[in-house]
């Protein structure tokens, strides 16, 4: 089978309005993947979002759909098409999103296995990615953001006097277990004094 017969037929499984990344075709095909995405792009198979970021658009009365910047950061830099996390939201939005802040951020700031090379790099589309502290993945990415919460509680205002409360909301509904939340926090390399803080904070102890 021709490269272009592969990518055509992965394109194919691909939703409409769905991020399709070079890199995942480079995966299928090798270094030909940019050469044969740009000519489907001019075959208006698909269009182009971005560096490295293709799409199949919808038609809409007022032309082909757009994709939005929050499901590139999503495909991009959270999860993959096999449900595989490789990172997460942290920093202001995250804070916001559990009701610790009003404060609403310019930028999404993400954690991700994908930032390689620098500690942290900003996207064209609304997001500063940063290297992990520690390798993320479906197992530990929500005991990471319970980390990050506590170390950025004294560089982000707290808006509530219930954020121990919120922390153990977060923790019972997600289901967490604190030998699982200490086993991350050593493999972060957090003193035995934040752990002990985490405990206080999320077991009352």
């Amino acid at each position: 089978m021709n490269h272009t017969k592969i990518v055509r037929e992965y394109i194919e499984t691909i939703d409409a309005d769905t991020p399709i990344l070079l890199s995942d075709v480079k995966k299928l095909v090798g270094e030909n993947a940019k050469m044969i995405l740009t000519r489907l792009v001019k075959e208006n198979v698909i269009a182009r979002f971005g560096y490295g970021i293709y799409y199949k658009p919808t038609q809409t009365i007022w032309g082909d759909s757009v994709i939005g910047n929050d499901m590139v950061i999503q495909t991009r830099y959270i999860e993959d098409g096999d449900g595989n996390i490789k990172g997460y939201v942290t920093g202001l939005r995250l804070l916001n999103r559990l009701g610790l802040t009003t404060q609403v951020p310019r930028m999404t700031e993400i954690v991700s296995n994908e930032c390689k090379g620098k500690n942290k790099i900003t996207t064209e589309y609304g997001a500063i990615v940063q290297r992990p502290k520690l390798r993320v993945d479906n197992e530990n990415y929500l005991y990471q953001q319970l980390f990050d919460i506590v170390e950025n509680k004294n560089n982000i205002q707290v808006e509530t006097e219930q954020m121990k409360a919120i922390l153990q909301s977060f923790y019972r509904d997600n289901k967490l277990d604190f030998a699982t939340l200490y086993k991350v926090g050593m493999a972060r390399g957090a003193s035995a004094q934040k752990l002990h803080k985490m405990s206080e904070m999320i077991l009352g102890g």
